[in-house]
């Protein structure tokens, strides 16, 4: 269907996400990838300026816990958000990738993985952001619907830059988010950011009229009628002519946060990939588990970093006994087995 869709509207290494053994699965429509937004009036209100480095970062929870009160924070993350910016941070000090993509193993040492969740307790004790306690306090709806949120006591995020709209757009007037700068520490060379396709489009192999759903997507992604239609939907669009059509209507818009938050993520230095089950749920779930029950010093403490497993991967035994305690009980000891899975 090469001869149908117009891949020269996309740079190569864009289609390498959706690229398994040398064939491409799917035509992303957009990448997003996660940045700082800052709600600009509670930061003003604080008196502190957007941090440019981990250290202004670490120090603004206690100006604002100072200025503000104990309900102010900085930022707030999700589980996912939170275990993005660890692994962003660790990239950045040691150059190395928490799961290494050709062996499906993590490659962190014991130590390693014992100053990862350091590094989480730092920005809790430092009160950069609430507990998971806390957080769960609000209930289980969207983030952005949360009174912290819209109040402007949670005064920033993490988050994809192509769904930043709508945690701004719920804050409360006249506040909006702005982009931040990335922190870096000192002689990093990759930023440690993870990128992802916003949404793609496949053809399956039973389709019946694969020319016609061929068509149907160059439509979409490369026709000014298909563009106008999904405007900026999904993302900043990685299609050039798209994004032509869209500069040229104002649909985009150099100061709108989900495109300068993009812009700001590509211009950062990316050497190395980030593994995508860094961002599985699977993955996932055995850490916020262990976070939502306090039990994070205390592990750290009796275990000193063991516990993760071995390796990761859709077949993998250690990977499906990872989150087994979490699915069938919530105990707190069962998250204990996540700490006793790695080899001393």
């Amino acid at each position: 269907m090469k001869d149908v869709i117009d891949l020269s509207q996309f740079d190569a290494k864009e289609l390498q996400s959706t690229t398994v053994n040398g064939k491409l699965n799917g035509i992303p429509i957009s990448v997003t990838a996660r940045v700082f937004y800052f709600n600009d009036e509670t930061w003003k209100k604080a008196g502190v300026a957007y941090p440019k480095t981990w250290d202004e970062l670490m120090a603004a929870g206690k100006a604002f816990e100072s200025k503000l009160g104990k309900q102010y924070y900085p930022v707030v993350l999700e589980h996912q958000d939170t275990l993005a910016l660890l692994n962003s941070y660790m990239i950045q000090k040691y150059n190395q990738p928490a799961i290494d993509d050709k062996t499906k193993k993590f490659s962190y040492s014991k130590e390693q993985w014992v100053e990862f969740f350091q590094m989480y307790k730092k920005l809790i004790d430092s009160h950069v952001m609430p507990d998971t306690k806390y957080y769960a306090s609000f209930g289980k709806s969207n983030m952005y619907e949360m009174k912290p949120w819209i109040q402007g006591e949670w005064a920033g995020t993490y988050m994809w830059n192509s769904t930043i709209n709508k945690y701004s757009d719920n804050l409360k007037p006249p506040a909006k988010l702005e982009l931040g700068e990335y922190p870096m520490l000192p002689g990093a060379t990759d930023a440690g950011l993870f990128f992802k396709p916003a949404q793609m489009l496949s053809i399956g192999k039973s389709t019946k009229n694969p020319e016609a759903a061929a068509k149907v997507i160059n439509f979409l992604l490369n026709s000014k009628a298909g563009v106008d239609t999904l405007g900026l939907e999904r993302g900043v669009p990685l299609s050039k002519v798209a994004v032509q059509y869209l500069t040229e209507d104002g649909t985009i818009k150099a100061d709108d946060p989900a495109v300068s938050g993009l812009k700001l993520a590509q211009s950062l230095p990316a050497k190395l990939s980030v593994s995508p089950y860094f961002d599985d749920p699977q993955i996932v779930a055995p850490v916020r588990h262990l976070t939502a029950v306090h039990r994070l010093r205390a592990e750290i403490r009796r275990r000193d970093g063991g516990g993760l497993p071995a390796s990761v991967g859709p077949h993998s035994q250690a990977r499906h006994a990872l989150i087994q305690p979490c699915q069938t009980s919530p105990a707190a000891p069962a998250a204990g087995d996540f700490f006793a899975r790695i080899p001393s």
